[in-house]
């Protein structure tokens, strides 16, 4: 056999050992990627879960807040109308004043 020949052979099983362990090597590390990303996916609906949880308390507690801050308008209308009745009733025994 010819050297020419004897590099070429040599030449294709070196191209074709090195694109096929290439070829194996990025598929192990896609494949790893892959099951790390499954892995962070799994607990996921936990923490959405938990995430809507916590949004849900924060409405009901600014429900609240809400509720709480129209009670306490309420009652200062109602002392501002009260003072208003008194200071009314004052002039009327005062004569007017």
């Amino acid at each position: 056999m010819s050297d020419q020949i004897l590099v070429a052979i040599f030449s294709l099983a070196g191209t074709l050992f090195g694109s096929g362990g290439g070829i194996f090597i990025a598929n192990r590390l896609v494949n790893h990627r892959i099951e790390s990303l499954e892995k962070r996916m799994a607990n996921i609906p936990e923490r959405v879960l938990v995430a809507e949880q916590s949004i849900q308390s924060a409405i009901q507690k600014q429900d609240e807040d809400r509720a709480r801050s129209i009670s306490m308008n309420n009652k200062l209308d109602q002392i501002h109308n009260d003072v208003i009745i008194f200071k009314h009733e004052m002039n009327k025994k005062d004569g007017g004043k």
